[in-house]
Formats: C-alpha cells, structure tokens, sequence
C-alpha cells in the first residue's frame, strides 16, 4: 500500500493536522519526565488494539474468502 491517507484536523477545518516535531516531544519528555511511562503505556495499548484489529481483519477476509469459494462450487 503505497497510497497515504491525510490526517484530519479534529477541529473540522480544512487545514490538515499537523504532528509534533519529534525533538519537541523529546524535550518535553526530558523536562518532565513523568510523562514517560503514560506515553509508553499507551503506545502499548495502541500495539494490541492493532495487532486485535490485524487479527480480526485476517479472519474476516479468510471467512469471506471460503464464503466465495463455497459460492463458486454450489
């Protein structure tokens, strides 16, 4: 998939949302360092929801795919 998709603005206009510089999130990181692990967590959690989201994915297409085949010989 070499297609991007754009971010959307969750003000709703039309101007896309823009990311954070990484060194500025560093430096925020550095200068309080409490966030740290809150951030990790929900990289964490945001890793499960994609690998469920992934696995849920792969069983619908391999259910869809033996629907069609079962069509075909029917």
């Amino acid at each position: 998939m070499s297609e991007r998709y754009p971010i959307v603005s969750p003000s709703g206009s039309d101007e896309p949302a823009q990311w954070p510089e990484s060194t500025a999130l560093a430096g925020l990181l550095v200068t309080d360092r409490k966030l740290i692990l809150p951030v990790l967590e929900l990289v964490e959690q945001a890793q499960c929801a994609v690998d469920d989201l992934i696995n849920v994915i792969g069983r619908a297409t391999i259910e869809a795919v033996l629907q069609m085949s079962g069509e075909q010989l029917a």
